[in-house]
């Protein structure tokens, strides 16, 4: 997928945007007061760079894991690869 990333720049610029509307939202959900607090202590370009589990580089696919999460609540073209790929969205969980 990375290597995808880096051949097709509409997908890429896909991905970044996704990134950043992951940023924009865990911004907008916060309390008041936790943004306060994170800004106060000099987290808050933490908050803006780091996107879905905290990658850096958006430039890069890691955390699976996240990426289908929020796949699962948003627009996420990794978790939509997963499905595609690997049918997640057809699996069925027994407990």
């Amino acid at each position: 997928m990375e290597q995808e990333l880096q051949e097709n720049p509409l997908l890429l610029d896909t991905y970044r945007q996704q990134q950043q509307a992951y940023v924009n939202l865990r911004w907008e959900l916060m309390d008041p007061d936790d943004r306060r607090l994170i800004e106060a202590q000099g987290f808050g370009d933490l908050f803006n760079t780091l996107g879905i589990g905290g990658i850096a580089q958006w430039d890069k696919v890691r955390c699976l894991h996240m990426q289908y999460a929020h796949h699962l609540v948003a627009e996420n073209l990794i978790g939509q690869r997963l499905d595609q790929e690997f049918a997640l969205n057809e699996r069925r969980l027994n407990f």
